[in-house]
């Protein structure tokens, strides 16, 4: 392209744009029901939050009102902070960085594997590796909870972040919102619920070596349209 994007660069935006748009939505919302069918307790606190807010199961749901919603986001955050295997590559800018007392030269590439900082008691405290979506509640695992929510990485962090973050955010709230208030979930017998999130892999894409397998059934009295769940 003369006096534009090189060729080169364009062909790699592109890869960007098709890994960043295809299965990521997917891919978190497929935890997210798998942590609330595992925890069920977590389950039925996210359901009375919505039906408090959403008389109607099948009714309107109203994207302002699903954004304040303390439980909904909180599920959805620690699902993102525990299963985000992505590193983040960065090239050191000009003059350099200093990390831990180490001189870093410019442009060299560094990285850090999220799951090292989403993971540390440092910054996520108590039961840093379990799935407790209360942290995200101020005070919601007791006085001593620690939530560090500038560490969380899912999307990238600084100028250039993910540009479809808050588009993202609103597609998981609406159809995370719409499978709790309309289904109950459960595992089917003999389902590896502990080795499924094991089998976890990542690629260009994220992979389930162990597809993710459920029981749907409609709520009781429930009704209104009909998904692809039937």
């Amino acid at each position: 392209m003369e006096g534009g994007i090189p060729e080169n660069q364009l062909e790699l935006d592109a890869v960007v744009a098709m890994t960043a748009g295809s299965d990521t939505t997917a891919s978190n919302l497929t935890f997210c029901v798998y942590f609330l069918t595992a925890h069920p307790d977590c389950a039925r606190e996210l359901r009375q939050e919505l039906d408090k807010e959403f008389p109607n199961p099948a009714g309107m749901l109203d994207m302002d009102i699903l954004q304040t919603l303390p439980y909904l986001n909180g599920v959805i955050h620690e699902s993102l902070r525990l299963t985000t295997p992505y590193f983040m590559p960065r090239e050191v800018p000009v003059g350099g960085i200093v990390v831990d007392d180490r001189f870093i030269p410019h442009g060299t590439d560094i990285t850090i594997a999220t799951n090292s900082q989403h993971m540390s008691e440092e910054n996520f405290y108590p039961d840093p590796l379990a799935f407790r979506p209360a942290r995200w509640i101020p005070g919601g695992l007791g006085p001593e909870t620690k939530t560090n929510k500038n560490v969380l990485c899912s999307f990238g962090l600084g100028e250039y972040a993910c540009i479809g973050k808050m588009l993202a955010y609103q597609e998981m709230r609406h159809t995370l919102s719409r499978l709790v208030l309309m289904y109950d979930f459960a595992f089917p017998e003999g389902f590896d619920v502990a080795g499924f999130p094991q089998g976890m892999q990542y690629t260009r894409s994220t992979y389930f070596e162990i597809p993710l397998r459920l029981k749907v059934t409609r709520r009781p009295g429930v009704t209104g349209f009909k998904t692809a769940f039937e």
